[in-house]
């Protein structure tokens, strides 16, 4: 099975630079959640009324309070 890949939102505190390269200190903060992968998508059309934040959201938008569907849903 190949593993899937996943979004993630970042915190990164830089500490250098030489001017073509950058050292930086990353720390995951959350998955990033897609409206079209979120259990509070009721419909697969192109532009969809999230039912917990109350918007219109196309497919690609995400948000924080998103949260994934879970496989059998």
């Amino acid at each position: 099975m190949q593993a899937k890949p996943i979004e993630v939102i970042m915190r990164i505190d830089f500490s250098a630079s030489n001017g073509t390269e950058i050292m930086a200190h990353a720390e995951k903060v959350s998955e990033l959640v897609r409206c079209k992968d979120c259990k509070y998508n009721p419909s697969k059309g192109e532009w969809i009324h999230c039912n917990r934040v109350g918007l219109w959201n196309c497919p690609d938008d995400y948000c924080s309070r998103a949260e994934r569907k879970e496989a059998d849903e």
